[in-house]
């Protein structure tokens, strides 16, 4: 056997995967911890490694196989068969589904950190192999990762990453992806830092929104124009124009229930019942709140995520209604049914939601006298990382320890509080005129009583609170009401 025989440049050409995949397979035919298959092929790739001849002389040298022949015709059959299993296992549209499906089970269990590695893997092997039809999808289900992960740091750059690749993939769709591309930073703007207080937080807003609409045109296209609709309901809500936010959202609305054949999901059209509730409530269209109530629960999505996303909308919106109605008993009862939904799903919940409802459980008890339970809900925010919660959501939970150590009467530990808060408040940009108006109020009256302080708080924020961009921040924390009410308590 020399070294230009097939089977000396069979194994000679093998891959160091291939090599070990092949190595496995022969060492499936041990008998007695033995192989003259296994053998061989160790043998012969030694021998090519060190550049020598392959004969008879050296292999019966070096090993006690006999009928040489046919011993070679097995293995290069063995090879063969091995070649074969290797390169169905590793086929690149085999594997980028296996570990896309994997990505999606990750993420509809809420496990983004899982899903966002099998993502990853795909996306290599979809690059190397060049398969730009993939690409878009896999950077798509990679920016979903990433989303539900929320680390504000690294999301901006993740979304212009993501984008990138898509567009330089995907040529025909670019303007589609723009469209798309400038949605998700106006969303993930306003999930970083909420509605804007401000002349400079909404100049901000106004100049990203103006960049983002530059690439928003309009177009006759539905999925175009639910994009364009559904970014200027995200942006006029972030700076505080509730009725233009809410037409957006009704537009919303309208177009998926005139196009049913093309929503692209449950969760799309969920999405859009739930901004136009949000948006109906903050213009106080009471009836229109209650119809889409009723239809976002009527739906019945058949993906778990759907399922999540819908319980997650329906006891946000449900906790604000029946504050305004001041349906205390209610309320109880809704913190009580959602206490066991959340036991069950906590991890599978989306975080923003999930961190906006232990906040409302929060006020609920806070109102009605419950410091303790209150405490307990506000310390799960106050326990979380700051640099993944959305900023109005830690200030209002800090603002929210103050008040309840107020009402816990720890004068000492209420000193303390008031200069920490100010401080961590300042610290993170968010001390606005209506939290330094509350914690101006209860310093100048720690020291004269705080059994008849109520109605003193209240005379020095009621004005303060007048103001617009103030009033904006009333429905995570309502500091006029609290104060009433604790006034007709005393």
């Amino acid at each position: 056997m020399k070294k230009h025989d097939d089977l000396s440049i069979l194994i000679n050409s093998l891959s160091k995967s291939e090599k070990r995949y092949a190595v496995l397979s022969l060492s499936g035919n041990l008998r007695k911890g033995k192989s003259n298959l296994l053998e061989l092929f160790k043998l012969i790739d030694v021998l090519n490694q060190h550049n020598r001849t392959t004969t008879a002389e050296n292999i019966a040298d070096n090993t006690n196989i006999k009928h040489l022949n046919t011993v070679k015709k097995q293995l290069k059959e063995t090879v063969l068969r091995s070649l074969r299993a290797f390169h169905d296992e590793m086929n690149s549209r085999w594997r980028i589904d296996k570990y896309r499906k994997n990505c999606e089970i990750y993420m509809s269990k809420r496990l983004p950190k899982l899903a966002l590695k099998e993502i990853n893997k795909a996306i290599r092997i979809a690059s190397t192999h060049e398969l730009d039809f993939l690409l878009s999808e896999l950077q798509m289900l990679r920016l979903e990762c990433h989303k539900s992960l929320f680390n504000l740091a690294e999301l901006p750059n993740e979304i212009e990453a993501s984008y990138s690749a898509i567009r330089s993939s995907q040529k025909s769709a670019a303007e589609f992806f723009k469209r798309k591309e400038a949605f998700e930073v106006l969303r993930a703007n306003f999930k970083a830092h909420g509605v804007a207080r401000t002349r400079q937080e909404i100049s901000a807003n106004t100049k990203l929104y103006g960049q983002a609409m530059s690439n928003i045109v309009s177009s006759e296209k539905l999925s175009h124009t639910y994009i364009f609709e559904e970014a200027k309901a995200v942006h006029f809500f972030s700076i505080g124009k509730f009725e233009e936010s809410y037409q957006c959202s009704k537009a919303m609305v309208d177009l998926l229930e005139g196009h049913a054949e093309e929503k692209e999901s449950a969760t799309q059209y969920l999405t859009a019942i739930y901004n136009l509730i949000v948006g109906s409530y903050f213009t106080e269209r009471m009836d229109d709140v209650y119809h889409n109530l009723r239809k976002m629960r009527a739906a019945k999505p058949s993906l778990f995520t759907d399922y999540m996303f819908q319980q997650e909308r329906y006891f946000n919106i449900a906790f604000n209604v029946l504050f305004n109605d001041q349906n205390m008993e209610g309320l109880l009862d809704l913190v009580s049914e959602f206490t066991e939904i959340f036991k069950k799903v906590e991890q599978h919940m989306d975080r923003e939601f999930r961190l906006i409802l232990i906040g409302q459980c929060a006020n609920i008890y806070l109102f009605t006298n419950d410091t303790r339970s209150s405490k307990s809900w506000n310390n799960l925010l106050l326990d979380e990382s700051n640099t993944k919660i959305r900023r109005d959501i830690i200030s209002t939970a800090l603002m929210r320890d103050l008040i309840i150590t107020f009402e816990e009467k720890k004068q000492d530990l209420l000193l303390y509080k008031l200069k920490n808060v100010r401080q961590r408040l300042s610290s993170k940009r968010r001390l606005y005129s209506g939290e330094l108006a509350v914690i101006k109020a209860i310093k100048e009256i720690i020291d004269k009583g705080l059994m008849e302080s109520n109605g003193k708080i209240l005379e020095k924020i009621e004005t303060v609170f007048e103001d617009e961009r103030n009033k904006r921040i009333l429905d995570q924390f309502n500091y006029l009401r609290y104060f009433r009410t604790r006034q007709q308590t005393y």
